[in-house]
């Protein structure tokens, strides 16, 4: 069966799975089984998300939306989007990019769609807090939730700018009235740690509340590291803050205010590197050995390392050295890895207008995500390779062995403002309307330090982007169906500019795109438990410049060109979906939701590597990395998720997401030029991201005969939980990929409303297949092919306690 025909099968099939489930659903008919004596728990279908800007039942919303409760995050210890995403159909977090596989390049990918890995790329998913959009998609640590919503699928029309894939809205909780609070421990293998710690209250009781909460988290990495630049790979810290205040100066009139900051300190990522000892093919280029082709085997035969310093010479070099304009003083690394600083605020006014249903409100934010990395980019122990390029007399100039190493700055600030205006009523027709700006900068600063000396590779320029936006959404119901119309007008004014230290000064390139983004869904409500929906969606992602060529010389403008197709200019990405689904509860214990999507996308960014000149000496060269368009694929997919209270004492939950991508029209540079020697790539599936996401959970709970700890616990429980991911391919040309993951993770602990004690184990088969792919070039091997992995962190085994007060 061709490709074409399996796609046509796949469609019938989700058709006829969502039609089977609605005709399947009936009323419920129990009331909701308590977990424990005395309490109840609501299903996922109970819980109220805010997707279209207002606050909805999940059952009555027609977008793809995996949901998250207070309870769910506790129960399966979810602190991190790489922790939702592991129980998320169709998401994915990817850490792969530039040579690195660490948390200074993580993405969100929703529904296979591998977004450029360029850290400065407008990202497919945008993360926002309280609905407000966080700078660079990400947030490390995501701390004490009242829920988490992942919406799948186009979201332009409500959330704007990168939200063509989906999007990530972490909403915070409200403090009360009550002084009350919780603190947090967790310790784990690897010298593993998690704390954290919260407290609220009211300043003035129903006037003026407040919450505080903290975090620390610190592992030492699970894998040595030979090149002595650190004790191992994967070290990492972060310490964060979030204040919140509430203030209601009238029973019709909410201002809320909060504020995070975060510090990351981590060392070299844990990184593996396929290279040409493991090549066992000629990918087609007609020149022996080139590639590695297949699945990639348990190990690389070269030892992950790496042997960057931040010495003397670096910092002569690199670091003072008065031809390179250093955007930060204060984020300086003393050893290779990274170092964050990053702070989001936002604050809201919400005013239900007297007498009118109608309710106004207004959301301005601000960001700031300034970071710096310090890289070895040949990702070996190199010390003892002599350079040829080493006479003695250059001594303050270049090493005496080879080495290529980095120093990477990034800067992400931005503020938004939103008006909006939406009706209150329970009228059959609704609607919202508003107004947004936005307003961002962003550079990669990149130099580099080479066997032959000195590299300056990006960084004489700055991006911003001015975005004025218009949005609306009109819904009408009648009988049983609803039918809505969204829709956002949107002006994105891009700018490539001059700049001196972190400032912008004269403009080298800009332009304007101007786009309408609609949705249109119709649901079809035949019963309290059942909703059956069809929508049609439109997204877009804003062009973009590659800010080093509009500075290059035409020697690095032509070698861009030739090896991936790169121009000053990316156009705009656009993305035309479909999607059916059904969401349903059944015998008041279960709920489920299915859908299915097609899409066409257009013109998507990615991102490349080419080697160009250096400048200096002839000959030599350094490697830059690029965005460009590639062509268009054709998406489509099914996802479903379930969660069943099987029992008093046992609940069981299931997910799964299916998304196949076949590339139609697509011209891969790179391919022709260094791997197949053929740009033609059609028929092949998105590299960087596994098709087939599974997850399934298992937990029972009894109380205990009676309480113990002088009343500390009343119940005890165990909990499994299983992730599956399967293959990853490592570019277009689909030729290496990575083995299935399978994961198993074990809890078993005491609990009440007051406490949690429990032991846990992560991981449990020590699975060490990879956590990312990517091709990449080796500078060690006359910039020959390597691939370069994550390498996934084994069995830990650890002990968590929790107590609210």
């Amino acid at each position: 069966m061709d490709r074409k025909s399996y796609l046509r099968m796949l469609l019938a099939t989700a058709a006829a799975g969502v039609i089977g489930q609605g005709l399947a659903a009936a009323p419920a008919f129990a009331q909701e089984a308590p977990v424990k004596a005395g309490a109840q728990q609501s299903l996922p279908g109970d819980i109220v998300v805010t997707a279209r800007k207002r606050e909805e039942s999940l059952q009555d919303v027609p977008i793809a939306i995996t949901a998250l409760d207070s309870a769910s995050l506790q129960k399966r210890n979810i602190a991190s989007l790489n922790d939702v995403a592991d129980v998320t159909p169709s998401m994915y977090l990817s850490n792969s990019g530039s040579g690195r596989a660490d948390r200074s390049n993580q993405q969100i990918i929703i529904r296979g769609m591998t977004p450029s890995s360029s850290p400065t790329a407008n990202g497919n998913v945008s993360v926002f807090i309280d609905g407000a959009p966080v700078t660079g998609g990400f947030v490390e640590g995501i701390g004490d939730l009242a829920r988490v919503e992942v919406l799948k699928g186009p979201q332009s029309a409500y959330f704007g700018r990168a939200t063509f894939a989906g999007a990530v809205n972490l909403v915070t909780k409200d403090p009360g009235n009550d002084l009350s609070g919780s603190v947090e421990g967790q310790i784990a293998s690897n010298n593993w740690t998690n704390f954290t710690a919260s407290l609220e209250g009211a300043i003035i009781p129903d006037k003026l509340l407040f919450r505080v909460s903290g975090r620390h988290f610190y592992t030492d990495g699970d894998y040595d590291n030979p090149g002595g630049s650190s004790d191992t790979l994967g070290q990492q810290e972060s310490t964060s803050l979030s204040v919140t205040l509430i203030a209601k100066p009238a029973d019709n009139l909410t201002l809320r205010v909060f504020g995070l900051g975060w510090h990351d300190d981590d060392g070299p990522g844990p990184v593996g590197k396929f290279a040409s000892p493991d090549y066992n093919c000629d990918a087609g280029l007609g020149k022996g050995l080139n590639y590695i082709c297949g699945k990639l085997p348990g190990s690389p035969s070269l030892t992950p390392a790496s042997n960057v310093v931040m010495d003397a010479l670096f910092r002569d070099q690199v670091i003072n050295n008065p031809n390179v304009p250093l955007l930060f003083d204060d984020l300086t690394q003393t050893e290779a890895g990274l170092k964050r600083r990053a702070y989001h605020v936002h604050g809201s006014l919400t005013w239900d207008v007297p007498s009118v249903p109608v309710s106004i409100s207004a959301l301005a934010s601000w960001n700031q995500n300034h970071y710096a990395t310090l890289n070895d980019l040949d990702l070996e122990d190199t010390r003892g390779v002599a350079n040829p390029n080493f006479t003695g007399s250059n001594a303050g100039l270049v090493r005496p062995f080879v080495d290529y190493e980095s120093y990477v700055e990034y800067m992400f600030d931005d503020w938004s403002a939103e008006l909006r205006a939406a009706s209150t009523g329970s009228g059959p027709f609704t609607w919202t309307v508003g107004a947004n700006y936005t307003e961002a900068l962003s550079t990669p600063n990149a130099n580099a330090l080479y066997p032959t000396g000195y590299r300056v590779s990006t960084g004489a320029v700055i991006n911003q982007a001015k975005t004025w936006s218009g949005f609306f959404g009109l819904g009408y119901t009648l009988g049983i169906a609803n039918l809505s119309f969204d829709g956002r007008y949107q002006i994105d004014n891009i700018y490539s500019r001059r700049r001196v230290y972190d400032k912008p000064t004269d403009t080298l390139l800009k332009a304007q795109y101007k786009n309408f983004l609609p949705r249109v869904s119709l649901t079809i409500e035949p019963t309290r438990d059942l909703t059956v929906y069809a929508s049609w969606s439109k997204g877009m992602n804003p062009g973009a410049f590659n800010s080093s060529l509009a500075t290059a010389s035409q020697a690095v403008q032509d070698a861009a060109y030739e090896q991936t197709g790169a121009q000053t200019t990316v156009k705009p990405e656009k993305l035309e979906q479909w999607e059916l689904g059904v969401k349903g509860r059944l015998f008041g214990t279960l709920s489920y939701d299915v859908s299915a999507y097609y899409g066409t996308w257009k013109d998507q960014i990615i991102s490349v590597n080419a080697v160009v000149p250096a400048g200096g000496a002839t000959g030599q060269t350094q490697v830059q990395t690029f965005s460009a368009n590639a062509g268009k694929t054709r998406l489509a997919g099914i996802e479903g998720q379930l969660d069943w209270r099987a029992t008093e004492n046992l609940a069981l939950n299931a997910g799964v997401g299916y998304n196949y991508s076949e590339i139609i029209d697509y011209v891969c540079v790179t391919c022709a030029v260094s791997i197949t020697g053929s740009s033609d790539v059609s028929g092949n599936s998105l590299p960087r991201v596994p098709s087939v996401n599974a997850t399934a959970g298992a937990q029972y709970t009894a109380d205990l005969p009676a309480p113990i700890v002088g009343g500390l616990f009343d119940q005890w429980y165990l909990r499994a939980d299983y992730i599956y991911k399967n293959r990853m391919y490592e570019t277009e040309a689909n030729l290496a990929w990575t083995p299935d993951t399978h994961l198993v993770n074990l809890r078993a602990g005491l609990s009440s409303d007051r406490a949690r004690i429990e032991a846990f184990v992560l991981n449990l088969t020590n699975e060490r297949t990879y956590t990312s792919i990517t091709r990449n070039v080796d500078v060690l091997r006359s910039n020959s092919n390597d691939i370069l992995v994550g390498l996934r962190t084994g069995r830990q085994v650890g002990a968590r306690f929790r107590y609210n007060f």
